[in-house]
């Protein structure tokens, strides 16, 4: 009876190995991103994401495509944000040389980070822009407000 249970088990297990071999992996979503990011007409780019305009809306995609994607109006409004709370715009430059914790502590937690290599934490605004911080050693080096719309394509503020 228990080599029954033990064959039964083994056959469960492997079973359940093959299905999660089966399943869309990591890898294949990172090409889905790529070849849906060549297929579109992209206004703004940036590391890890970028928007393009479908059926009168702009579309936001971040984190590789593995969020789903902001929904802004051509008024900059957000239509879809999926449960990520945007940031109000501000006037981040009172930020420059303070602690990122006060950063986080305004904002919540960084919805991506747009560094390659270095980590450069991005909060996305509810008027369609992306605001990174740049920063060292704990504070505030520099700030970007990209827009996410194309419009104005970049606004740094202080020091890099």
């Amino acid at each position: 009876m228990n080599k029954k249970k033990y064959c039964i088990s083994i056959l469960l297990i492997v079973f359940v190995m093959m299905l999660a071999a089966c399943g869309k992996n990591r890898n294949d979503k990172r090409e889905d991103y790529y070849k849906d990011k060549e297929s579109r007409d992209i206004i703004t780019t940036y590391l890890n994401g970028y928007v393009y305009w479908e059926d009168g809306k702009y579309v936001a995609v971040y984190n590789s495509g593995e969020n789903p994607p902001l929904v802004y109006k051509g008024s900059r409004e957000c239509e879809q944000s999926n449960g990520l709370v945007l940031a109000d715009r501000t006037d981040y430059s009172t930020y420059q040389d303070r602690p990122f914790s006060d950063v986080i502590r305004d904002l919540g937690e960084p919805h991506t980070d747009i560094g390659s290599g270095l980590y450069i934490p991005a909060y996305f605004t509810k008027d369609a822009h992306l605001a990174a911080f740049y920063v060292d050693q704990e504070k505030v080096a520099g700030i970007d407000l990209i827009d996410l719309l194309g419009v104005n394509t970049i606004k740094h503020i202080g020091k890099k």
